[in-house]
């Protein structure tokens, strides 16, 4: 009797939990006019329903196709837009990630932003966070709660840390656990894979 107890316990907070989301889904919609928000490229709205917060995205391609430089474009415009974007990278330091953004930013070529005839400015990456030495999607997620970012990215998803018999077993954990990162936090998660 008790265990039929607690599973309609556990039913009714289900219920109130789903409730509780849709009404925030409702009051987004009422907000926005629509439950997501547009793509850096038009063209990418026309086809889809653009991005939706909770939701992952992957950018992927072969190596040294140029996903790390699309992302920068999509940081940009999200900044752009006043999100909070958080880039995890394990690409490259956060200096060097920092000149990329920055070209895509302003639309200037690299040597302008490298030589300094573009400044940069502080305030216009108010509010970007770099992170360079984060290697678990665990990290990641405690991360993104504390800082409530809009937006984050994972460059690049492969590199990161799991644990797994197999590297099937290492990525179904990382994917899983990275899809938990936008559910639980409402957050929109970029891995570039």
């Amino acid at each position: 009797l008790d265990l039929i107890e607690n599973e309609r316990e556990k039913e009714a907070i289900n219920i109130d939990i789903a409730f509780e989301r849709f009404n925030k889904m409702v009051d987004t919609v009422k907000k926005r006019g629509r439950l997501w928000f547009d793509w850096p490229f038009p063209i990418v709205d026309k086809y889809t329903q653009g991005i939706v917060e909770g939701k992952v995205y992957t950018i992927g391609a072969f190596s040294n196709t140029g996903k790390s430089q699309f992302s920068y474009a999509y940081v940009a415009h999200f900044l752009k837009q006043g999100k909070k974007v958080g880039y995890f990278s394990i690409e490259v330091d956060v200096g060097m990630l920092l000149s990329h953004i920055a070209k895509s930013y302003y639309g200037e070529h690299y040597q302008n932003i490298m030589m300094g005839t573009k400044k940069v400015i502080r305030d216009d990456f108010q509010n970007l966070y770099l992170y360079e030495d984060v290697f678990t999607v665990k990290d990641i997620h405690k991360i993104t709660e504390l800082e409530k970012f809009d937006v984050i990215f994972i460059d690049y998803i492969q590199a990161l840390h799991g644990k797994g018999d197999s590297a099937t077993d290492k990525f179904e954990q990382i994917a899983y656990g990275i899809q938990r990162v936008a559910i639980e936090t409402n957050c929109v998660v970029f891995s570039i894979s």
